[in-house]
């Protein structure tokens, strides 16, 4: 019996350890959306219901535009007003939203991409008048429409 304790002993002391994950995702879901309900599903099984963001926005595009970022999901479609910033605690999440600028009556040809340094993601779309506009949004929902919000990344890229 001391034996074992012996043994175990070190190998529990081992187990408990932590290790850095960067859930960062290179290529951007295009989730279609159904005519009825709200719920979207990922390439990657992950599912979340969108309802209260299409009755804020009003709108019900045919299809959103979701990249993971650092464990948390920025999500735009075509006609929306605002940006949402999705952050996952367990089986639910808090979502932030953020005005797009110069767009009224919602985005028109909305397009995201990740960033090069795997930090934030890139939104260009057009605004009124057909003006294009650019947005870095990073993991913790801060925007520049220059860089990267961890500097890490130019509008050059």
């Amino acid at each position: 019996m001391r034996f074992y304790a012996l043994v175990l002993t070190p190998l529990a002391a081992c187990a408990a350890f932590s290790i850095p994950v960067r859930q960062t995702y290179q290529a951007v879901d295009e989730v279609p959306v159904g005519d009825k309900g709200g719920v979207v599903a990922l390439d990657t099984g992950e599912t979340f219901d969108v309802s209260q963001i299409l009755t804020q926005e009003g709108k019900r595009p045919t299809q959103l535009l979701v990249h993971k970022v650092e464990g948390t999901f920025v999500l735009v479609g075509e006609g929306f007003r605002n940006l949402y910033v999705i952050n996952p605690k367990g089986d639910s999440a808090g979502v932030d939203f953020i005005p797009l600028s110069g767009a009224p009556n919602g985005v028109q040809q909305p397009k995201l991409r990740p960033g090069v340094a795997s930090k934030c993601t890139v939104l260009t779309y057009n605004a009124a008048q057909g003006n294009e506009r650019k947005l870095f949004i990073g993991a913790d929902g801060k925007t520049s429409p220059t860089d990267c919000p961890d500097k890490k990344e130019s509008s050059g890229s």
